[in-house]
């Protein structure tokens, strides 16, 4: 890595003048000669030319009556014009005879490589301070981001509440932080062209990153609307994509949910931010209702009258908002109640109080002889029907009627205990379980 920093790296004034002879860009002047031999001038002018610029080898110039033939093995292809351009611009020479050929690379042959790595170690032996610095620099950045940060952060988290917020702040803080040393390593290291395009590649590669995490953006921003909007808290019950249960955590993926079977439920944010959320815990009254039929000959007044005493009397049923039995509907063999009833549902379970009430009800009616037929329907007796007369029939009917008022037990008071709401077990369940995703909760 440091290899790479080296290459871009500035050099000094003597290595400059070595880069120059890498252009060997060619001066368009006259260079003028006072030998008296003028041709043997011109050979001994050119070579030490050639070879002063240190990328021609087995070179062989001869000039006769000032033309020149130029014999030479160039380094590379790129050197193979230069001598000839070069002999131009010498005076009294009158055309130039170009017989330079580029040298084959043998890739046996590690010279070249040897040449080259011995330039990169002398670069990176002048620029090793400078690097040195820049690092510690960077590592001072990197040190101090956390307590920069918690400092800035304090005043913060006075006016902000959400801890989502709070989170993304002190990350983007902390990663500001990071990416400003490591721009001062570049610039200090002079590196300051991978720092430019380190700039201007962060868009780029940002809509890159969009478009291949664009499920994971579209959670992390619908994290940060929760978290702002706060449509739930922990340990709420809540129904959100047709499943319930009590909410253990958030995090930036997702919301972790434990049913009522003890199960765990990880929702991703983004479904809960666009779908519909059920807050069972933001108002703690629930209402229940149950459908019961009475038979056409029963005296529904006096049905809803006893329906609503057993409402009214009931430990789990609140006064406030009352509870009521109205006339639903009328069925093919039955007047149809419908009962409605408000509890308090985080100290009773809504479907242990509707059990338990209906039972009640039905108790009720039992015992005041209020007819609760099934739906119309045929019945066939293929041994046909005994047929009884006088005193038979009543002293049957008496018998019946005594045996089913006796299998009613007479219950009008319900231990609330059994009634008892399962939100608190749910609640223990959640906190004793292993957590299914180990980040940071946010809410």
């Amino acid at each position: 890595m440091l290899c790479a920093f080296f290459l871009f790296s500035p050099v000094s004034a003597e290595q400059e003048s070595d880069s120059s002879y890498e252009q060997l860009e060619t001066v368009d002047r006259s260079i003028s000669l006072s030998e008296k031999n003028q041709d043997k001038a011109i050979e001994q002018k050119i070579t030490r030319i050639l070879e002063s610029s240190g990328k021609f080898t087995d070179i062989d110039i001869r000039v006769k009556e000032g033309l020149v033939r130029i014999n030479a093995t160039a380094q590379s292809l790129q050197y193979v014009n230069w001598p000839s351009n070069v002999a131009q611009n010498v005076d009294g020479v009158i055309g130039v005879i170009n017989d330079v050929s580029a040298q084959n690379i043998n890739l046996l042959n590690f010279e070249l490589f040897k040449s080259q790595f011995i330039e990169v170690g002398r670069s990176a032996f002048q620029v090793l301070p400078t690097v040195i610095l820049g690092i510690i620099v960077f590592s001072l950045f990197f040190f101090l981001a956390n307590p920069v940060t918690n400092i800035v952060m304090r005043p913060v988290s006075m006016v902000i509440d959400s801890k989502m917020m709070s989170l993304v702040i002190r990350r983007s803080l902390v990663t500001f932080i990071c990416l400003l040393g490591l721009y001062m390593f570049l610039r200090i290291a002079g590196l300051t062209q991978i720092a430019v395009a380190i700039i201007s590649g962060t868009g780029i590669i940002g809509l890159v990153i969009g478009f291949a995490f664009k499920d994971i953006a579209e959670n992390y921003i619908s994290s940060l609307l929760i978290s702002a909007r706060r449509p739930f808290q922990i340990n709420d019950v809540i129904e959100i994509d047709g499943y319930t249960g009590v909410v253990q955590k958030v995090t930036l993926r997702g919301t972790t949910l434990v049913d009522f079977d003890g199960n765990h439920v990880q929702i991703p944010n983004s479904s809960i931010y666009k779908g519909t959320i059920k807050n069972f815990t933001a108002n703690p009254n629930m209402r229940g209702s149950f459908i019961i039929g009475v038979g056409y000959d029963a005296n529904i007044t006096d049905a809803q009258l006893r329906a609503m005493e057993i409402l009214k009397q009931h430990q789990a049923v609140l006064d406030d908002p009352q509870p009521q039995v109205l006339v639903d509907n009328l069925g093919s063999s039955t007047i149809n109640l419908k009962i409605y009833f408000w509890i308090n549902a985080q100290e009773f379970a809504l479907n242990k109080v509707s059990s338990d009430v209906m039972r009640l009800i039905v108790d009720e009616f039992l015992q005041a002889n209020i007819s609760m037929p099934d739906d119309a329907r045929e019945v066939i007796f293929p041994q046909g029907v005994e047929v009884l007369k006088g005193d038979a029939v009543g002293e049957k009917e008496s018998v019946a009627r005594d045996t089913v008022i006796n299998k009613v037990p007479d219950i009008r008071q319900v231990s609330t205990e059994t009634l008892e709401s399962d939100y608190n077990d749910v609640i223990k369940q959640a906190s004793d379980s292993r957590e299914p995703d180990e980040g940071e909760g946010i809410i």
